[in-house]
């Protein structure tokens, strides 16, 4: 069972978790509210089902901004890993900055598994570029921005859509960017389909949900070298050089500045990759290693 409200479109996190939901009982599970053999949680709602169940914390990335109560947060998650039999982490870089903070976990069941998403048809491909995140400081907005304007300053002949609340201090006139605003799925989907790259320049992301929409669509990605996007993208995509994170609280919303120039080439470098490998993200796939790992932890005396 997995105790969440999956009519919460707002969150990308419970997105994921139910589209897991379906594709785990596609495969045969069944979702027992009242006497699940296994509970998968995000920390929040498992203490009924303590003594019941085989607990399966699914973390997402840790607090670390020092604009907020970082600590109070991750104590709170710290104390669920410990009410659980086992974690699952998004990814290697994830699992390495929960046991940088919490060393204890590194005795705890655990395993690696991304995020995933529906695999779409590749078909039908315009040569444009997209940016859909939910922007935030260290989401880097203007910056995606100014990039792809001194890209195209440079020669590329595309056209960049920016979807999302973008104020009016963070967009950056320009011919070939266009600031589509808020879209509904419908919309989004309609975008994904038709856009051939994906810009993802936030700073210490954990496993992001974009950049897994981005794949599942065929889209080669540019992402920061920082942070655990690059698990997610692996050979689909190319990174340009950030500033690495050295497992410490920072305040996350003044990110490091990035070099323009550097990564205006890389945006035209990112053109050069067509083919695009989106297995290791597929919902399917994803649905049977967590079916796997349920498995094995039942089984565990």
């Amino acid at each position: 069972f997995i105790n969440e409200n999956f009519e919460d479109k707002t969150s990308g996190k419970i997105k994921f978790l139910g589209l897991l939901s379906r594709y785990l009982q596609e495969m045969g599970l069944k979702m027992d509210k009242n006497n699940p053999d296994v509970l998968l949680h995000i920390g929040r709602d498992y203490k009924n089902y303590i003594k019941k169940s085989k607990l399966i914390c699914r973390l997402d990335g840790l607090a670390i901004n020092t604009d907020q109560d970082y600590s109070s947060s991750n104590n709170k998650i710290y104390k669920a890993v410990k009410n659980s039999n086992a974690i699952i982490y998004q990814n290697a870089f994830c699992k390495e900055s929960y046991e940088s903070f919490f060393p204890k976990l590194k005795k705890q069941k655990n395993k690696c598994i991304l995020n995933g998403n529906v695999v779409k048809s590749h078909l039908n491909k315009e040569f444009s570029f997209l940016a859909n995140v939910k922007w935030r400081p260290h989401k880097r907005v203007k910056e995606t921005a100014m990039c792809f304007a001194r890209a195209c300053d440079m020669g590329l002949n595309s056209k960049l859509y920016i979807t999302g609340d973008v104020s009016k201090e963070d967009r950056i006139v320009h011919s070939s960017i266009v600031y589509v605003g808020w879209v509904q799925d419908a919309v989004l989907e309609k975008l994904l389909a038709k856009c051939s790259f994906g810009l993802h320049f936030a700073w210490l992301d954990w496993c992001p949900n974009t950049v897994v929409e981005y794949l599942c669509n065929g889209m080669s990605v540019l992402y920061s070298s920082s942070g655990g996007t690059k698990h997610v993208v692996q050979d689909n995509g190319i990174s340009f050089i950030d500033k690495e994170w050295d497992f410490k609280p920072h305040k996350l919303y003044s990110p490091p500045k990035i070099d323009v120039d550097h990564v205006a080439d890389k945006i035209i470098d990112l053109t050069k990759i067509k083919n695009v490998n989106s297995g290791h993200v597929d919902i399917r796939n994803i649905a049977n290693q967590y079916s796997l790992f349920f498995n094995e932890v039942c089984n565990e005396k």
